[in-house]
């Protein structure tokens, strides 16, 4: 747990010394995601969870992992003198894996488009700009209650993999998970054909003076296709800091084997 802390604080110091705090828009809605998914794409024994949070605006949305939200509200708050102490308290010392870390914008800066930043470490910072529309298959006689909501039921096809979605129109909102949109209402649940990527909504809250925070910073541009690869090469500076790490080397094997594993990225680098 030790060298966890020291990592976070490494990767928290790094990104807060630089970046800008953007307040893009109010927060309307907060929509809470359960984000279940196997890890290494060739073994079904190595399933994950991430805790994820969808903010919507009056123009903008945000998709993020929940604790990347807190922090930002937190250390982006010019009002106080935060710490990544009170990061670290506030959040409990949740981990976010190398698969989650990113910020998706959509309708940002203009309608249909989307913007995806990731701060992997304090070297790699990347920006994808993109434009979104999903061809959706909406199933004439498929419903189902989920959370409460009478859901039906649309398939689309992104970024290599074959997707369900249920969506409820009595949360009238084009909007979902990671960057999934544009049914006639909010996508309560979707999953690939493999069940290897699976967000669940399980909860909803009504903010009261709350942001919708862009952080800015000096991203390196790359397309989506590329990210991928720039995430596998990411892992270089992580296993140069674990093996820079005064621990044992039993520990530094398992920390190793949860990085080299973690290779299913939502999005497919071959997309056919």
């Amino acid at each position: 747990m030790k060298h966890f802390i020291f990592l976070l604080i490494i990767f928290y110091a790094g990104i807060c010394k630089s970046q800008n705090c953007e307040r893009i828009d109010s927060v309307t809605f907060v929509f809470y995601y359960d984000y279940y998914f196997q890890r290494d794409s060739l073994s079904k024994g190595t399933p994950s969870f991430q805790s994820m949070m969808l903010q919507v605006g009056q123009q903008f949305s945000r998709f993020s992992p929940h604790r990347d939200i807190v922090a930002d509200s937190i250390l982006c708050d010019k009002t106080k003198k935060a710490s990544i102490n009170d990061v670290l308290a506030a959040t409990g010392n949740s981990k976010i894996s190398n698969l989650c870390k990113y910020n998706i914008y959509k309708d940002y800066p203009s309608k249909g488009s989307a913007v995806f930043t990731s701060f992997l470490n304090r070297n790699d910072r990347y920006i994808v700009k993109q434009k979104l529309a999903f061809d959706w298959n909406i199933a004439s006689e498929s419903d189902t209650i989920i959370m409460g909501y009478q859901c039906n039921m649309a398939t689309t096809f992104f970024a290599g993999r074959l997707y369900k979605a249920w969506f409820t129109q009595q949360i009238p909102l084009p909007e979902g998970p990671y960057k999934f949109g544009g049914l006639p209402g909010l996508i309560v649940k979707i999953s690939d054909s493999k069940n290897q990527h699976v967000f669940l909504l399980t909860g909803i809250y009504k903010p009261v003076n709350a942001s919708i925070i862009y952080k800015s910073e000096s991203f390196i541009p790359i397309s989506a296709e590329k990210y991928v690869a720039a995430l596998e090469q990411s892992k270089n500076y992580a296993r140069d800091l674990i093996m820079g790490l005064n621990i044992a080397e039993e520990q530094k094997a398992k920390a190793l084997y949860n990085l080299n594993i973690e290779n299913n990225f939502i999005e497919k680098p071959n997309r056919k």
